[in-house]
């Protein structure tokens, strides 16, 4: 018997209804937790937690469109997850064969608007002071003189991501790729300052993940 006539066998079988019931049951519960979890959800929600609650529903939506196609012959409005699910798993096993990786690259951008320079560039000089018992604030004001100083100052303290909670700055949106790059970084004496971001922003080879952050306006 072929894969084709054992779906027919399913069709419009009370056991195959009764699964999609059940899947369709299983689907609201998932969209109604991410109803409640999104709806109370906060600027400071970690990622990996928003992940969880879209890959909930996106197995829901999948089990819903199996059920639906035993029962009918047809995947409907979730068939498209349904086939995209079963290139994920082709992929997943062709990387089985790949050779491990060796070594990758994390990249992050992430954009802010500056709404009060002068308030950014106080918030670095206070951090400034908190760092070095001792200085003056003459001291800080000379050395934090420019937005590049004040977010050294910050991110040094408090690591990169508080500046999503910097005074004078808001977040506009983040990107983040895990990469295999085709060659490692030759940071070699240290990297040049100048007026143009640096080279080794520019990176070829594969990307493992990749996640996107959009923020309001």
């Amino acid at each position: 018997m072929s894969d084709d006539d054992s779906d027919e066998d399913t069709q419009w079988t009370a056991a195959a209804r009764t699964r999609l019931a059940s899947a369709g049951s299983e689907l609201l519960a998932a969209i109604s937790a991410h109803i409640e979890f999104f709806s109370n959800a906060e600027l400071g929600t970690p990622w990996s937690k928003m992940s969880d609650q879209n890959a909930a529903v996106e197995r829901a939506a999948v089990a819903y469109a199996t059920a639906q196609f035993e029962v009918t012959g047809n995947s409907g409005p979730f068939g498209e997850l349904q086939e995209w699910d079963d290139v994920e798993d082709y992929e997943e096993d062709d990387e089985d064969d790949e050779q491990p990786v060796s070594f990758l690259s994390v990249l992050q951008r992430a954009d802010y608007g500056v709404l009060d320079e002068e308030a950014v560039l106080e918030a670095g000089r206070l951090k400034f002071l908190e760092n070095r018992p001792g200085e003056s604030e003459l001291n800080a004001r000379s050395t934090v003189n420019h937005l590049g100083a004040a977010l050294y100052e910050l991110a040094h303290a408090d690591g990169w991501d508080s500046l999503e909670k910097a005074a004078g700055l808001t977040p506009m949106g983040s990107i983040i790729q895990a990469v295999v790059p085709d060659e490692a970084i030759d940071l070699g004496d240290g990297q040049s300052e100048s007026d143009a971001p640096d080279g080794g922003f520019s990176v070829s080879g594969f990307v493992l993940y990749t996640e996107v952050n959009q923020f309001r306006r």
